[in-house]
């Protein structure tokens, strides 16, 4: 039996739909599947932008195959501390942001960065000790004092070190950023009326050191709270190209769908991120198998998340989950793009219909390059209700996933099924005419 429709018998038993007749229009393959002709080939963009890690960690080995065999399916790759890989990838036409963290002082740590600071640039609570980084599993850390001109100096050193090594590369991938008080011990960094640092005071400062450091910055600090919010909205304003949303909705290991306030907190801020022409980097951070069936739910609900409030030009999308042997953790449904929304919004709560459904119409959709008419996101982000669907057209496909990364079978077909009447819990559905 083939994967898709495996999947198929899957999604009906799941949605309580009907399959087409026979006779009704084939899936359209996905990268590694049938060719198809040139005068059904693609109009750019072929998908939506992408983000891949190349920091070679355990979790996350380097691909093991040729860099030209998915080159073009890879615009941005992060780099580990060193910087290596930048001129090959840069050849290539990626976009590189390399990793660097001037926010903590990290004891024993032996990256560029981490070897030219000292005590002396770390932050001092209101009891005038330093302020430890109490992280569980992270090595003797510090946060550092953002406020000096050091260590802004340090930081641009560092970056001029790496690229002298290995070249010019796009920005440098700030982690960590413009949180004084997370895992701050005894206290956070005090002010010098005494009382512990404004959040909005600290965030201004992270702001002028992103200014100072000489490089383009992508900040690591777009995550939702939990509360409807994001903590680094205030570096959307200043000099940064854009920041990184880690888990994004989703989380790893025991809860890959995000729901509720912090679902809305991150499609705000997607959506907050393109109003002030800022990157939005959706990175999806679960590791473990991306071909399982919670994995290819999960999927669906993230990328549909995604799409709701994306923009072509500024919002990417990364995911880490396992792949086969390529290790090229790019996924299939990265393929469709959605061109000419219907309706421009400038709030997430115009999406959403009476019954609490999240939708999304756009007019010109493509997938892998070909036009296929227009197509709707919907997304229930309610953790416990099943709201009834109104789709915004006769809809006759949807979109399947199947298997995990884009050159070890993974597939995404635009399957002839019927949609349900009603989406369950944190359940999304991209339908097509």
């Amino acid at each position: 039996m083939k994967p898709y429709v495996l999947f198929l018998i899957v999604l009906l038993a799941a949605c309580g739909g009907q399959p087409a007749p026979s006779g009704s229009p084939s899936p359209i393959p996905s990268p590694g599947g049938v060719s198809v002709s040139s005068a059904q080939m693609p109009q750019i963009p072929a998908h939506v932008l992408t983000w891949m890690s190349f920091e070679d960690t355990a979790d996350l080995p380097l691909p093991t195959v040729p860099l030209a065999s998915f080159a073009s399916d890879v615009d941005w790759a992060l780099l580990n501390s060193g910087g290596a890989d930048n001129e090959s990838l840069q050849a290539a036409g990626i976009k590189t942001a390399v990793y660097t963290d001037p926010n903590h002082y990290i004891v024993g740590d032996s990256t560029v960065l981490q070897r030219l600071f000292t005590i002396a640039d770390v932050a001092a609570s209101c009891s005038k000790a330093p302020v430890a980084w109490a992280k569980p599993g992270i090595k003797p850390a510090y946060i550092t004092d953002i406020r000096l001109a050091d260590v802004a100096g340090k930081w641009k050193a560092a970056l001029d070190a790496i690229t002298q090594a290995h070249g010019p590369f796009t920005a440098a991938f700030e982690d960590t950023s413009d949180d004084p008080y997370t895992y701050a011990s005894p206290g956070p960094p005090c002010a010098s009326n005494g009382q512990p640092v404004l959040a909005t005071t600290w965030t201004n400062q992270t702001a002028k050191m992103e200014g100072a450091v000489g490089y383009p910055v992508i900040f690591n600090d777009l995550a939702s709270n939990g509360k409807g919010a994001s903590a680094g909205l205030g570096l959307l304003h200043g000099p940064a190209l854009g920041g990184l949303a880690e888990s994004c909705y989703g989380n790893r290991p025991t809860s890959p769908k995000a729901n509720g306030a912090r679902w809305i907190g991150e499609a705000q801020t997607e959506l907050y991120a393109h109003r002030q022409h800022k990157l939005f980097v959706c990175h999806n951070e679960e590791t473990t198998d991306g071909a399982t069936p919670i994995a290819l739910d999960a999927r669906l609900y993230q990328f549909a998340s995604f799409m709701l409030t994306y923009d072509s030009t500024t919002s990417i999308y990364g995911s880490h989950w396992a792949v086969g042997k390529s290790q090229v953790r790019v996924q299939p449904e990265t393929g469709l793009v959605a061109l000419a929304p219907v309706l421009q919004v400038s709030d997430v709560s115009q999406l959403v219909d009476a019954f609490g459904v999240y939708q999304r119409l756009y007019a010109d959709c493509r997938l892998n390059g070909v036009k296929v008419g227009a197509c709707d996101f919907a997304v229930n982000p309610d953790a416990k209700k099943t709201q009834p669907l109104h789709l915004p057209f006769a809809a006759g496909h949807v979109l399947a996933l199947s298997g995990s990364g884009i050159l070890d079978g993974g597939t995404v077909i635009l399957l002839p099924a019927a949609p349900p009447s009603t989406l369950g819990p944190t359940e999304a559905i991209v339908v097509f005419p």
